[in-house]
């Protein structure tokens, strides 16, 4: 079992667990064990990168339920028949299905969580304007990337106990809405091709796109401020630095 905290680890004595520790806070990854941070809530609420994730995850789920909504519609569009229709939506679920179960191996071959929500939003709108069916299957499998990728490269971003604890909970929120809006996407009026929907659709995998990649360069470029003018925290005790969380000097986004 894989312990959360050092301190909890029972195969490590006390000078190994001091060790760790040190070097934890030295990383700016160490967190009050299970206590709440009033201080790290209020910079979570403050803190406008937490709610820029929010964002792409609410443009991201939007594409993401468009398919299962809308799958059994548009297969009947295509001439399947009804209950034909209903049972070839099957196809472009299961490779959503199949995409889903490797996206963590996905995001190891891109190289960071941002080129792979940046590769999926292409693939989305390669599939909004492939050939009918197979374009189905290629947009149901693209953009289900967006509903994992966005708040786990959201929380992998966060340090503290609270902060990435509000974090998820924003991103997974705010990102869930985006069902809500996607149901609104393709209404009986534009069949049997609608263009409308299909427009608002790439037109929301450009935003996110074009977002992550702004976010993506704003990270790169803290990391460099970082790297070229480290800050001295010698002075604060162990307590003020496991509070500064990702502002800590040695903490470094990741893209």
């Amino acid at each position: 079992m894989v312990k959360d905290y050092p301190a909890t680890c029972s195969f490590l004595d006390k000078s190994e667990k001091a060790v760790i520790r040190k070097i934890m806070v030295q990383q700016g990854t160490l967190a009050k064990t299970g206590e709440f941070s009033r201080k790290q809530l209020h910079r979570s609420l403050l803190d406008w990168r937490i709610w820029a994730w929010s964002v792409i995850g609410f443009a991201g789920n939007i594409t993401a339920n468009t398919g299962p909504l809308f799958a059994p519609i548009f297969t009947v569009e295509m001439g399947f028949g009804r209950i034909a229709g209903q049972g070839m939506t099957a196809i472009p679920n299961f490779v959503s299905f199949l995409v889903s179960f490797f996206s963590g191996t996905l995001a190891q071959w891109a190289g960071s969580n941002s080129v792979l929500l940046i590769y999926a939003q292409i693939f989305n709108i390669i599939g909004l304007s492939a050939v009918r069916f197979v374009g189905l299957c290629i947009f149901n499998g693209s953009s289900i990337l967006a509903v994992p990728t966005a708040p786990g490269w959201a929380v992998s971003n966060q340090s503290g106990t609270t902060k990435t604890s509000v974090a998820a909970a924003m991103v997974s929120a705010i990102g869930a809405f985006g069902g809500f809006a996607a149901s609104y996407m393709y209404p009986s009026k534009d069949a049997p091709r609608y263009i409308p929907g299909h427009v608002s659709n790439i037109s929301v995998c450009a935003f996110v796109a074009v977002a992550t990649l702004a976010m993506r360069i704003t990270l790169q470029i803290s990391n460099r401020r970082r790297d070229k003018d480290p800050q001295d925290i010698s002075g604060l005790t162990a307590e003020q630095v496991a509070d500064l969380g990702d502002r800590h000097p040695n903490f470094r986004y990741r893209l």
